[in-house]
């Protein structure tokens, strides 16, 4: 999904400095409030025919607007994975033979702030991600938010992983109606499988955190069908039909996560965390029948299972 380092070449680093220096710039700043809306409609992409940008602002949507998009969303991205929220709850691991990966924080972190606390004056040795991030939200010294990020990399070029990036720093950040609204619109938009299947369980993750058990099951079974491969579905459809109360639900779920994993372990280590972490969060509401529906599964349930139950302690 993104690289390990940001870098960008020479005259892109010159095009994005003037465009940082000059207050009046719109290119890259969309307002506060409008992200969402940036990231609905893939028609919302700029031309550098448009009235109202200035020289540096019209070549770099003539020659480097890939670029630049692919920049915006990895700076974006590196922001919500880690996060305090995202670090213990974004799954890296997706498939037995896919993974993710997140640019370095400490040369992203280290970077970024060094420019984000200087004036104007951006003559000092800065990387591009700084830059940037500087033409976004300039003077912001916490940084520009995720959904900023992604909404002016969606005006240069529209894309699907900046609307996934999007709702998770949506998700994670606590707004989990936004990111609802964001999950939706990804699972009628995804270009592939792949994407609709991370979709929906986002989306499973966005009911989850509003106790809508039904919905958050639902979008988990949808979300294997798309794509059955993908690990995290299964995880949430067996731990959501422990909430649901379904024995029946819950002992096949437990049995396709244990037909999935196998000898691959490692799979599930990511979620082994995330249970032991927040298994006061996961337990909210538990009851007498909810814990005789655990039990219940867990006697018969393979070692897949058995150790997310486990963990939860």
């Amino acid at each position: 999904m993104v690289r390990d380092v940001i870098q960008l070449r020479p005259e892109i680093e010159e095009l994005i400095r003037e465009i940082a220096a000059r207050p009046d710039s719109v290119l890259l700043r969309v307002p506060r409030g409008r992200w969402r809306a940036a990231l609905r409609d893939d028609a919302t992409s700029v031309s550098s025919l448009d009235s109202g940008f200035h020289r540096a602002e019209r070549h770099l949507l003539a020659v480097h607007r890939e670029e630049c998009a692919h920049v915006l969303r990895q700076a974006a991205w590196h922001r919500v994975a880690t996060s305090h929220e995202g670090s213990d709850r974004i799954y890296l691991k997706h498939t037995a033979t896919y993974s993710v990966s997140v640019p370095s924080e400490s040369s992203l972190a280290r970077d970024a702030s060094r420019v984000l606390e200087m004036s104007l004056d951006l003559k000092a040795d800065t990387d591009g991600l700084g830059m940037v991030e500087r033409c976004v939200s300039p003077g912001y010294l916490a940084g520009a938010r995720p959904e900023a990020l992604c909404a002016a990399a969606h005006r240069l070029v529209p894309s699907c992983s900046g609307r996934m990036i999007c709702g998770l720093s949506y998700l994670h950040g606590g707004r989990s109606d936004a990111a609802l609204l964001v999950f939706r619109e990804l699972v009628r938009l995804a270009p592939t499988a792949s994407a609709e299947a991370l979709a929906w369980t986002n989306l499973g993750e966005a009911a989850e955190a509003k106790d809508r058990w039904l919905w958050a099951w639902s979008a988990c079974e949808r979300a294997i069908r798309a794509d059955p491969s993908l690990v995290a579905p299964h995880v949430g459809a067996l731990w959501f039909s422990v909430r649901l109360g379904s024995t029946p639900r819950a002992t096949a779920a437990a049995a396709r996560l244990g037909d999935l994993v196998g000898d691959r372990a490692d799979l599930l280590d990511e979620h082994v965390q995330r249970f032991s972490k927040y298994a006061i969060r996961m337990k909210r509401g538990w009851n007498s029948d909810l814990e005789r529906t655990l039990r219940r599964v867990q006697e018969s349930a393979g070692p897949s299972a058995g150790r997310l139950f486990n963990a939860l302690g």
